[in-house]
């Protein structure tokens, strides 16, 4: 496109001088509203950094799981295992499964700021699984029956529920474990078992009401199939038939090895056996059966 200039009006400069010379300050003189709209921008440009740091900071994480902040992480998977205990399923993004056992996480139930342990019986990349049972009158009992795949619960962890487990630390472990005590025994099983090195031997004691009650039954029969050299189990019911009826006492406790012993299940059960935890999660001595038969504070450790 050619412009005609004879038709366009061009502004003609005045006050100019063909001739002028440049003083040679005039190269170096600062415009001062040229300094104060570089400045507006930076104060902006720092404001909106600021503010966006700080509403990222306040967003709730998503299917992250930390320590030491609870997080919301999405709920993948719910299924009736028995009368009143369900397994749950939940997607967390948090290498977990590198993760020292036993270990559990803390849940907390968001409409009253309650919060419980929970013992995963399975961990992947992106996966926690929970067998929870649930209580007729318990708060977090209340939220998991409402619970829905899509639905989201507040999370905090991994933590250790006991110090690390170091493989071949022991010749043999004692196990001693009621209803849902099993969880953070079956993570220590399997983490023994499928590591070819870790040549521990384990009895595992588990008690529960009926033969309807017990957990894992069918992966722990398959453990015990696949180790038998490795993994002793007596299942003991309080009615009906198992490997051993009735209840726990000192004579069916006595096939526990000295070295090592964990106990684990409800409080009435867990004093029992080895006497009831201390203030603030604390061991406590050791008492019940296990001290009858000998054992000291050295030898048993509750969970």
């Amino acid at each position: 496109m050619r412009f005609n200039q004879s038709q366009v009006n061009l502004p003609t400069p005045t006050n100019q001088n063909p001739n002028r010379q440049v003083d040679k300050d005039e190269l170096w003189e600062e415009d001062p509203e040229y300094d104060k709209v570089i400045t507006g921008f930076v104060i902006f440009g720092v404001v909106v950094c600021a503010s966006l740091y700080y509403y990222l900071k306040s967003q709730p994480k998503i299917n992250t799981l930390l320590p030491n902040e609870f997080t919301d992480n999405q709920v993948t998977k719910v299924q009736q295992v028995n009368h009143d205990t369900w397994l749950y399923q939940v997607y967390s993004q948090s290498g977990i499964e590198e993760f020292d056992v036993p270990f559990h996480v803390v849940i907390k139930d968001d409409t009253c700021q309650i919060g419980r342990q929970y013992t995963p019986i399975s961990r992947t990349s992106s996966h926690l699984t929970f067998l929870i049972k649930l209580y007729k009158d318990g708060s977090l009992s209340r939220m998991f029956r409402e619970l829905k795949v899509g639905d989201v619960v507040s999370m905090r962890g991994p933590i250790l529920t006991m110090p690390a487990y170091v493989k071949n630390s022991c010749k043999e472990i004692g196990m001693v474990c009621a209803g849902t005590g099993i969880t953070p025994m079956y993570q220590l099983i399997k983490k023994i078992l499928q590591d070819p090195v870790d040549q521990t031997k384990i009895t595992l004691f588990y008690q529960n009401k009926t033969v309807a009650d017990i957990l894992l039954k069918a992966e722990l029969d398959h453990l015990r199939q696949t180790y038998p050299d490795q993994l002793k189990i007596v299942y003991s019911v309080d009615h009906g038939y198992a490997d051993r009826s009735g209840y726990v006492d000192l004579k069916a406790l006595k096939i526990l090895p000295k070295e090592c012993v964990l106990v684990c299940g409800p409080d009435g059960f867990v004093g029992a056996v080895a006497g009831r935890m201390g203030e603030n999660n604390t061991q406590g001595p050791v008492g019940g059966f296990l001290k009858e038969l000998g054992y000291t504070s050295t030898q048993v450790y509750k969970l």
